[in-house]
């Protein structure tokens, strides 16, 4: 967990605390297979950071998101614009 104020964003603080949640479970032998978010972590970033690690990103996608050729993220936003509604890769 981590604190801060209205200032900062979600995102800002989700690959450092991604990152340690990954060592602490690796430390015990583990393996983190999916990340589950709201939109809060919803960035670029985040899905290309859990896609070089293996990790399946379970994250609700801004209804405005577009394409641009991250293809795990890609691929809710077309779902979300199909109309077929909010779906989480």
């Amino acid at each position: 967990m981590k604190v801060t104020d209205n200032r900062a964003h979600d995102c800002q603080c989700a690959i450092e605390l991604l990152k340690n949640s990954i060592k602490k479970a690796e430390a015990k032998g583990r393996k983190v297979k999916e990340v589950i978010a709201d939109t809060g972590i919803d960035s670029h970033e985040i899905f290309r950071y859990l896609g070089r690690k293996g990790i399946k990103p379970v994250i609700e996608v801004r209804e405005d998101g577009v394409i641009t050729g991250n293809r795990a993220r890609d691929e809710v936003v077309r779902v979300i614009r199909s109309g077929a509604g909010m779906l989480v890769s």
